[in-house]
């Protein structure tokens, strides 16, 4: 029995899944396609592919969007759309603008800049009286500057005005940092082929980066789920995503982080569906990063195990169906199990033999699902500047969180010292080493213990080597540039085969693409910090 139809627009990502589950309910799903994916940085021929497995066989009928949208209204009003609902980001002001126009329930459509304008978000905090962060939006570098100078900010952050995820967003420093920031910038497109004709430049906030997920129906929030991210600064000032961990006790501090996003969400006029919103919450309380006015990406089947329910579910059900909503409201927040995202990070551009990583990591047991299709289409991995360049990602679920944590820190080990048992480069060399930390993972189950040792430090009297090389590297255990501090790292074929080195510390050995000496593979952590001075020398500190 035909219950009625539902528009989406651009299924992709978690928003794949609205089909199938709109079928369950009797209701048949038709898709539109905005064309903002073209925009992407991606070749052409791998977002078409991307696109068709995205949207499948489940819909009625696909449309694609026309030059001038008028032309697709006669169609859509024959249809009597019960809803039109973004499947991501780049389909949110199309789905309110059509929900609008048919008078379906959404959110206000005069007032979609708020939910897609970052300066025009914080901008509306600062008039609601709610914390924002610091910030200028400006064509100008000078005038940036001048904005840095006069609040005397250390630490600054531009991106673009819109876009989403990480792209574009540069961290800044110094003066240098800000121009050259505005340089690859201004001018440009983002992701979704705007031209960035101007940017934001905002206060740097440090603090934990939380994500409230929730769905609304007519201004009354129900939260999804809470994750807290992990992000990791690149040496060119990228912010990557390296983890995303489920939370599943919502403790004082992460109550005030819901309670919080409801007010952003009532000032941003968010009133019906879903809600991705980012918070960084500081020793002075949450702060908006921003908010998206649709589904978390990357949310999958395993999520929803985890979480107990299913979030496509609770959102169609905002939109469709409001005595559930009423339901669904009274129900506690209650993950069933943890939960943890890890995006894999590369270092460098290599091209690659092969895919041991299934093989290092596959079988750990919370590892449900490992996913590298665009390095196993091209055999390449690209240096990590932003989600697109992510080499691959992990799934990890399991009924104790220390598993999962254990699961990850094997994972970040491995790409930071032994990228080679991830995605092993052409022609590369096997090294004994890579033997004994598999043969590690396969006996103990984890790199738990050597993760600790290699990102927390500790002591060596390294002068007692001899015939070996000091290293400055950074958090990214890359060389540091003229004075900048880094912690000491010693370098020496021998030192892998000298006992106290063994007693004392753990191999962190690196391809020659990431050191000056190819010939010195095994790096040990010192404990000290260093400088590279103007001479070339290093300057213990």
């Amino acid at each position: 029995m035909d219950k009625g139809k539902v528009l989406i627009v651009d299924g992709y990502s978690t928003g794949k899944y609205y089909a199938d589950r709109l079928k369950e309910r009797g209701i048949t799903p038709f898709h539109l396609t905005s064309g903002m994916e073209k925009n992407t940085s991606l070749p052409q021929d791998v977002i078409e592919k991307y696109i068709a497995s995205q949207i499948g066989t489940s819909y009625q009928t696909t449309y694609l969007m026309p030059d001038s949208l008028q032309s697709l209204l006669e169609e859509f009003g024959k249809h009597n759309f019960a809803a039109v609902i973004p499947g991501t980001e780049s389909g949110v002001e199309v789905a309110e603008r059509l929900s609008e126009y048919f008078k379906l329930p959404s959110n206000d459509f005069k007032t979609v800049a708020l939910r897609r304008d970052k300066h025009l978000m914080q901008q509306a905090l600062k008039n609601a009286g709610l914390k924002y962060i610091s910030f200028l939006k400006t064509a100008k570098v000078e005038e940036a500057l001048s904005w840095i100078e006069k609040n005397n900010f250390k630490k600054i952050v531009i991106k673009p005005l819109m876009s989403a995820g990480t792209d574009g967003v540069k961290v800044c420093e110094d003066k240098d940092s800000v121009k050259k920031a505005f340089e690859s910038l201004i001018g440009t497109k983002d992701g979704f082929g705007r031209k960035n004709d101007e940017v934001l430049v905002e206060q740097f906030i440090e603090g934990k980066e939380i994500v409230v997920n929730c769905v609304s129906r007519g201004g009354e929030h129900i939260l999804t789920d809470v994750m807290i991210y992990n992000k990791i600064l690149t040496v060119d000032k990228n912010p990557v995503y390296d983890a995303s961990l489920l939370i599943k006790n919502l403790t004082p501090e992460f109550k005030e982080c819901v309670d919080y996003t409801f007010k952003v969400l009532n000032v941003l006029g968010i009133k019906y569906g879903a809600s991705h919103t980012e918070i960084m919450l500081t020793p002075e309380g949450p702060v908006l990063i921003e908010t998206g006015a649709r589904v978390m990406g990357r949310l999958s089947e395993i999520y929803w195990e985890a979480l107990g329910r299913n979030s496509i579910d609770l959102i169609l059900d905002s939109y469709l169906d409001g005595v559930k909503h009423k339901e669904n409201m009274l129900k506690p927040y209650n993950p069933k199990k943890s939960f943890l995202y890890k995006y894999f990070i590369s270092y460098a551009n290599a091209e690659i033999s092969s895919l041991p990583v299934f093989d290092s990591l596959g079988e750990l047991p919370c590892v449900r699902e490992l996913t590298f299709a665009l390095a196993r289409q091209s055999m390449r991995v690209k240096k990590t500047i932003d989600m697109p360049t992510m080499p691959g990602e992990g799934v990890f679920i399991s009924e104790q969180e220390e598993e999962i944590i254990n699961a990850y820190k094997t994972a970040r080990f491995l790409e930071v010292c032994a990228p080679g048992l991830l995605y092993e480069p052409k022609d590369a060399v096997p090294m004994a080493f890579e033997k004994e930390l598999l043969a590690k993972i396969k006996d103990k189950g984890s790199l738990c213990d050597e993760y600790d040792t290699l990102f927390k430090g500790f002591e060596l009297k390294y002068k007692d080597f001899e015939n070996s090389v000091l290293y400055v590297l950074n958090d990214l255990m890359l060389p540091c540039l003229n004075g900048e501090i880094g912690d000491v790292y010693i370098a020496g074929k021998q030192l892998y085969e000298d006992k106290r080195t063994k007693e004392t510390l753990i191999p962190n050995p690196f391809y020659s693409v990431f050191l000056p000496v190819a010939a010195e593979p095994f790096l040990f952590k010192t404990g000290d910090k260093g400088r590279i001075e103007k001479t070339g020398e290093i300057k213990i500190l």
